[in-house]
């Protein structure tokens, strides 16, 4: 029998951490409803942020096989018997430059007898090119938001730090992943979600 995994994959700014803190208090009872928050891949106390699985295959300066690798996720999954079972990461969003990763993340999902689901939050442009960049100043970003703007109108996403790629143009973030990725995708408003 084939289960479904939720794989909540962001965007940044949308409430991400929330959620992976809300994973973390409710785990349990989530459990007993037949949705299990796998352990590994979350480098964090406190919250079910599977990072780790992220930056591993990315080559992220801050992954630690400690945390839990992508095959150590797949064997934790095989010994689930709940139906359901859900991870998030905003740092999985950065996968879609990733191709063939992605390609083998789904694959080992599978073969571990799930079927993938991809939940995105997307956030109005205009709101979330603010807030982004406001979150980018405390990484490191040093251009003015008008150099920002710019690049993001220019290229339709911004990249810094290497990888970190954000996407404004929602439509092409999309056609990228559903060239590389099967699995179904669960397209959320955050405004919406936020106001309840």
């Amino acid at each position: 029998m084939t289960r479904q995994l939720f794989v909540h994959i962001g965007t940044h700014k949308t409430g991400t951490t929330s959620i992976q803190a809300l994973l973390y208090r409710v785990a349990a009872r989530l459990k007993r409803a037949g949705t299990t928050v796998p352990k590994t891949g979350c480098p964090t106390k406190g919250l079910c942020g599977h990072h780790n699985i992220g930056w591993l295959m990315r080559g992220d300066a801050r992954a630690r096989e400690k945390y839990g690798t992508l095959d150590d996720l797949a064997r934790e999954l095989k010994g689930i018997r709940t139906p359901r079972a859900v991870i998030s990461s905003e740092d999985l969003e950065y996968l879609v430059e990733y191709p063939e990763h992605l390609r083998t993340f789904e694959e080992k999902i599978r073969a571990a007898g799930w079927e993938p689901t991809y939940i995105l939050f997307l956030r109005e442009p205009a709101a979330y090119a603010i807030s982004l960049y406001n979150e980018l100043l405390k990484s490191g970003l040093t251009i003015p938001f008008e150099d920002f703007v710019a690049a993001v109108l220019r290229d339709a996403r911004f990249q810094m730090l290497g990888d970190w790629t954000y996407y404004l143009d929602y439509d092409l973030f999309l056609a990228k992943w559903r060239a590389a990725a099967t699995g179904a995708i669960d397209i959320q408003s955050y405004e919406r979600a936020k106001a309840g």
